[in-house]
């Protein structure tokens, strides 16, 4: 089984859409961690950067990369692309590829994926997309228009596969479509609970999704669903190390996604 684990590079405030807020985190503190927990593990990891992040934090890119980590484009800012014409989409995906340089992925801000957006990435030379939860439950509360007929089919669960050409690596829910997508929030909340049921996973890929703020303590913010920040820090830290872990003890190979595209190392 192939296993990537995959960071979601984006600001604090990106991370709330529900509303816009003041509250940040220490960014630089939150890759700080992160690089230490990959280091601790000797393991890959795709970074799906922000163009705005990294025209913010330029150093921090440079760092991911010079540290043999993948970068791939997560948009140029954090927007709900099925709210975007195709025109709105394609100027958004090149300018995050003039700033961030040669990339191969893409995942979609809010996982907001269609078969438009696919043309397009196909169009722009990106070799594979990781936008889509193959689950009945979408994971973010703000997309309400989802194509159910790109997520659902139980050959669409823990494999690669086209849509209109492009390569589709799905994110990963757990036991099957009915089950919870595999990321930083159903990590804070049942991470002990996924990391013992690890061994029944039997999938060609496993893939992890996280973000910065999950790695330090986030803060509060009045508003947003209760689960939002909950176990952020160290408790999340923890729980995910278990889960990698339990992942390095079975038949698994820790990789890039491009790598698993077959696009890279």
């Amino acid at each position: 089984m192939k296993v990537c684990l995959t960071i979601d590079m984006e600001e604090f405030n990106d991370s709330v859409i529900w509303k816009d807020v003041e509250k940040k985190i220490d960014i630089v503190e939150a890759w700080k961690k992160i690089k230490k927990f990959l280091e601790g593990f000797d393991i890959p990891a795709t970074f799906f950067v922000l163009g705005t992040f990294a025209e913010k934090y330029p150093d921090i890119v440079k760092s991911i990369r010079d540290r043999g980590y993948e970068v791939g484009s997560h948009f140029q800012s954090h927007q709900n692309l099925y709210l975007l014409g195709d025109d709105e989409v394609r100027k958004g995906v090149r300018m995050s590829k003039k700033v961030l340089g040669k990339v191969k992925g893409f995942r979609a801000p809010m996982y907001s994926m269609h078969k438009g957006i696919a043309k397009i990435l196909k169009d722009e030379n990106f070799v594979y997309d990781s936008s889509v939860f193959p689950s009945i439950f979408y994971p973010h509360p703000s997309i309400r228009n989802v194509e159910k007929k790109l997520r659902i089919g139980s050959e669409r669960i823990g494999a690669p596969y086209k849509i209109d050409g492009l390569l589709e690596i799905p994110l990963t829910v757990f036991p099957s479509y009915i089950g919870l997508p595999i990321t930083g929030t159903t990590i804070r909340l049942y991470g002990g609970l996924i990391s013992s049921l690890l061994k029944f996973y039997r999938k060609e890929v496993f893939v992890v999704n996280v973000h910065p703020f999950e790695f330090v303590g986030a803060p509060h913010v009045k508003g947003t669903p209760w689960w939002f920040s909950i176990n952020s820090g160290q408790p999340f830290v923890d729980r995910l190390r278990s889960i990698i872990r339990n992942l390095k003890r079975m038949d698994t190979n820790f990789e890039t996604m491009a790598s698993v595209a077959g696009c890279g190392s």
